[in-house]
């Protein structure tokens, strides 16, 4: 590689820079829904998705609406889902009966990608395997956000237990 080319960054570390520019100069301490909306205003430019990924990249601290579920690896997984089970606890003492919580829309939204990958005809067998493990947790999640933070530490133990005596599929 050319000198003047390694010298030049990129579109990508431009933007992070830009962010974490705009995030000290607000002084947040956290990226909450109000500091989100901010940057997405910003950023009107940069998807959505872009925008959280630039931010789990930097290490910025996220409120987990922001964060939303992580399906990249089973623990980042148990820690997301386990954070907005927290957070649905809380706010399910003050939502009128019946409205869906912001933190259930950020599981039900994950399990619509979930359920895409496991739709997709090209998608390998073992990544399949790993998002029926997901799904699994989604789902259980959905179905008692509450028993979810008492199930998933017995869950990554069992999947632990189980990768020790074969290889499990599980990413």
């Amino acid at each position: 590689m050319e000198p003047a080319r390694a010298e030049r960054q990129t579109s990508r570390q431009l933007r992070r820079a830009a962010i974490a520019a705009f995030i000290e100069r607000e002084r947040w301490r956290v990226v909450d829904t109000a500091a989100w909306d901010a940057l997405r205003g910003a950023f009107g430019t940069v998807t959505e998705s872009t925008l959280r990924h630039d931010l789990l990249e930097s290490g910025f601290p996220l409120d987990p609406l922001v964060e939303g579920v992580r399906l990249d690896a089973l623990e980042e997984l148990a820690r997301s889902l386990t954070a907005l089970a927290e957070y649905e606890r809380r706010a399910a003492e003050v939502l009128r009966k019946g409205a869906i919580s912001p933190a259930r829309k950020r599981v039900l939204e994950a399990r619509r990608k979930a359920e895409a990958v496991l739709r997709n005809p090209r998608v390998s067998a073992e990544k399949s395997a790993a998002m029926e493990e997901k799904f699994l947790w989604l789902r259980t999640w959905l179905e008692n956000p509450e028993l979810f933070v008492e199930w998933a530490p017995l869950r990554l133990r069992q999947i632990r237990n189980l990768r020790g005596g074969s290889s499990h599929p599980m990413a």
